[in-house]
């Protein structure tokens, strides 16, 4: 589970990234 969370911080984070 603790996966799954991780990946869904790298696409919250990707995504304010690209915002950027």
């Amino acid at each position: 589970e603790e996966i799954v969370l991780k990946r869904c911080w790298l696409s919250r984070y990707w995504s304010l990234a690209v915002k950027y």
